[in-house]
């Protein structure tokens, strides 16, 4: 990935999907669980976008630029 924004984004998708898919196994096996797998899954839906964009606004703050800016300057 060319710079932090991408990374960040990139991590992101993997994690949260992956999660779900876990949980959709997890969901398969015992399906019992059914009512706390879906509030987990909800509780990473609502939470793994808030703390990425948490976490680019952080690197904006910080002066990180995107690959596209940083070819501009140069």
């Amino acid at each position: 990935m060319p710079d932090v924004y991408n990374r960040i984004q990139a991590g992101t998708k993997a994690t949260t999907l992956g999660t779900l898919a876990m949980l959709a196994g997890v969901a398969f096996h015992h399906p019992t669980w059914l009512p706390k797998i879906i509030l987990i899954a909800l509780f990473i839906l609502l939470t793994s976008p808030v703390a990425s964009s948490t976490i680019a606004r952080a690197a904006k703050m910080a002066g990180l630029r995107t690959q596209k800016n940083q070819q501009e300057e140069c």
